[in-house]
C-alpha cells in the first residue's frame, strides 16, 4: 500500500461511486490532438459506498468489508498494526475471507502495515532507473568495443567472414566501418 500518512486511502474513500478517468488528463502538458485515448471506468468498492459490483462478487465484498473493519478499528485504536490484527481476528470469526486470512494472515499483516512514503518510492524508482541505465550503458559499451575491434581487424586486412565470426557483427555493419 503506497501512502503518504494515509492520504491516498482518505482520498479513495471520498471518491464518487463511479467515474471515468482519461489517460490524457494525467499529462502535465495538454495536447491539441490525441491519437489514442484510454478511458477507464473506476468503481468505488469501499464497503460503505455499497457499489452494485459488491453484491455480484462475494470475494470483493468480503475484501471491502475487511478494509472497512481495519479503518474503523484504526479510528478507535490509533495503532495501524493493532487495528489490522483485530480486523483479521474479527473477520475470521465472522467468516469474512476466513480461509484466505487463516492461510495468509501474516502476509496480509505485512502488506497492509508496510507503508511507503513518497520519498521511499522515489528512491526505489531512482535505483531501478540507475540499474536500467547501467545495464544499457554496458550493452552499448560492448557493442562499441566490438565495432572498434572489427575496424582494427578490417585495417589489418582480415577476411570479413572472420571479423563477423569474432565480433558477432553483421557483414553490412562491418562493410559500413
Amino acid at each position: 500500500m503506497i501512502s503518504q500518512k494515509g492520504e491516498i486511502c482518505k482520498l479513495l474513500g471520498n471518491a464518487p461511486l463511479e467515474q471515468e478517468l482519461k489517460l490524457s488528463d494525467a499529462f502535465f502538458t495538454k495536447c491539441d490532438k490525441i491519437a489514442l485515448e484510454a478511458v477507464v471506468k473506476v468503481i468505488n468498492v469501499n464497503y460503505e459506498q455499497g457499489a452494485e459490483v459488491l453484491s455480484q462478487c462475494k470475494t470483493l465484498a468480503e475484501y471491502s468489508r475487511f478494509i472497512h473493519i481495519v479503518r474503523e478499528n484504526q479510528k478507535h485504536m490509533d495503532d495501524l498494526k493493532a487495528a489490522i490484527e483485530e480486523a483479521v481476528r474479527a473477520c475470521v470469526k465472522e467468516g469474512v475471507l476466513q480461509d484466505f486470512l487463516k492461510r495468509n494472515g501474516g502476509e496480509v499483516m505485512s502488506l497492509l502495515y508496510e507503508e511507503l512514503t513518497r520519498e521511499e518510492c522515489e528512491t526505489i524508482r531512482e535505483k531501478d532507473g540507475y540499474r536500467t541505465g547501467h545495464k544499457d550503458g554496458l550493452a552499448e559499451g560492448r557493442a562499441e568495443a566490438r565495432r572498434e575491434m572489427a575496424l582494427e581487424m578490417k585495417k589489418l586486412g582480415r577476411p570479413l567472414e572472420e571479423i563477423e565470426q569474432l565480433t558477432k557483427l553483421s557483414l553490412e555493419e562491418i562493410r559500413a566501418l
